[in-house]
């Protein structure tokens, strides 16, 4: 018999970084606890049978940069994110930084990591 998550298929957390974690362990650092974090969270997947989507914050360096596009160490205590996830996507909206844009209301999503096929981009 499957069991899922309380009766989903999708178990979403927004803001990943929020989430303390269950122990807390002397001299860990937040790529450590991050990396704790997100194997309770496969844990909790694979026990449920669900996927879980976390949303991450990314760093305010992207701002500041021409290149606005997120990449992986674009992440918050990204060390954590790279090892701990399956995929990584990123979304960009050109509307958000230029206002001038003909891109308006559009975004993009890129496939920053993924352990299933090869990364890529689709709008």
């Amino acid at each position: 018999m499957r069991r899922n998550c309380f009766g989903f298929d999708l178990m979403i957390v927004d803001y990943v970084q929020l989430i303390e974690p269950r122990e807390k362990r002397g001299g860990e650092n937040r790529v450590q606890e991050i990396d704790s974090i997100l194997k309770q969270l496969r844990a909790i997947a694979k026990q449920f049978n669900c996927a879980v989507l976390g949303f991450a914050q990314l760093k305010r360096e992207v701002d500041s940069r021409s290149q606005k596009r997120p990449t992986k160490a674009d992440f918050r205590e990204s060390g954590g994110f790279e090892q701990g996830t399956a995929v990584m996507l990123g979304l960009y909206r050109e509307d958000y930084y230029d206002k001038q844009t003909t891109q308006k209301g559009i975004f993009e999503v890129s496939v920053l990591k993924s352990r299933f096929s090869s990364d890529t981009n689709f709008v």
